[in-house]
């Protein structure tokens, strides 16, 4: 299991890194344009267009990595008074019910960024831009969210040692609110 937690950590740091290379083209854009506009009093013509894909492309392959450092919020009030088998169980069920809905929208993701790539799709504005990286970024994304989710949901399922007999009472750092 270590293998496949380590080669799914090397998933989400990789897209991670494309997602921040997105994020600097769209500060780099973004600041060009404001350049631009205040010395001439024109923008580039596009950059709205750009920004708009590039952060959807961002958000999605950060995800994965935000959630292996546990960095999404999390409310852990109803699971830190449970007793610590009643709230592995229903750290388990919130697991489940996770992996089921983001395999969902993987699939269904994934239905429209093939849809998107065999119709070559633009948004239009002031000009066209395609789309269908960031809807091939989607389902990427979503893929390793939902592998990291498998390994944290089989990390709270595996036996524990006494270090982590306070099992759902953590104050990592962003994690456990």
């Amino acid at each position: 299991m270590r293998q496949v937690e380590r080669t799914v950590n090397a998933i989400s740091a990789t897209l991670a890194i494309l997602g921040a290379v997105a994020m600097v083209v769209v500060m780099a854009a973004i600041s060009a344009d404001v350049i631009r506009r205040d010395l001439t009093g024109r923008s580039i013509l596009g950059v709205l267009e750009l920004t708009e894909v590039l952060m959807v492309i961002f958000t999605f392959l950060g995800m994965a990595e935000a959630q292996r450092r546990d960095l999404h919020v999390r409310v852990g009030v109803v699971t830190a008074v449970l007793p610590v088998r009643v709230a592995r169980y229903t750290e388990l069920f919130g697991w489940a019910v996770s992996l089921a809905f983001v395999t969902w929208m993987v699939h269904a993701t994934t239905v429209r960024a093939i849809a998107s790539v065999q119709a070559g799709e633009y948004r239009f504005g002031t000009i066209a831009v395609p789309i269908w990286p960031a809807r091939i970024a989607i389902p990427l994304g979503l893929t390793a969210l939902l592998l990291q989710f498998a390994v944290q949901m089989y990390r709270t399922a595996s036996p524990r040692t006494e270090a982590d007999s306070d099992f759902g009472r953590s104050s990592a750092p962003g994690g456990h609110w």
